[in-house]
C-alpha cells in the first residue's frame, strides 16, 4: 500500500489522525522517496521566482529525487547563506510568496 493509499485510508475514516501518526506517515513517505545525492540551488533572495524557475525548467533537475541545497545569493547588501535546513524553509516560504504575487501562476497573466 502506498503512502497516499494509506493517508487516503485515514482521510476518509472516521478516526483522526495524531500528530505522531502524521509524522510517522511523512518521515516514511520521505525515508521511500527522497533518494540520491542533494541537488544544488543558488538563488536570489529578492528574485527567487526568477532564479528559481531556470532550475524546474531542467528536466535532469527535476527528475531527480533528492533534497534541495539551497544557497541564497547575494542581492544588493544581503550575505550569502550555506543551507543546513534553515535556508531551504526560507527558500520554500519565499518561493511560495513568488508563486502568490509574482509568477501569475494563480491569477494568470494580465
Amino acid at each position: 500500500m502506498t503512502m497516499c493509499h494509506k493517508f487516503e485510508k485515514f482521510y476518509y475514516s472516521e478516526k483522526e489522525l495524531s500528530t505522531e501518526e502524521i509524522r510517522a506517515l511523512v518521515s516514511t513517505h520521505g525515508n521511500q522517496q527522497i533518494t540520491g545525492p542533494m541537488r544544488n540551488m543558488v538563488v536570489g533572495r529578492n528574485h527567487v521566482w526568477r532564479t528559481t524557475l531556470p532550475y524546474w525548467k531542467r528536466p535532469a533537475f527535476v527528475a531527480k529525487k533528492s533534497l534541495l541545497n539551497i544557497q541564497f545569493a547575494a542581492d544588493d547588501d544581503q550575505e550569502d547563506a550555506a543551507d543546513l535546513g534553515g535556508p531551504r524553509r526560507e527558500f520554500f516560504r519565499l518561493l511560495i510568496k513568488a508563486i502568490c504575487f509574482d509568477s501569475a501562476a494563480l491569477t494568470g497573466k494580465s
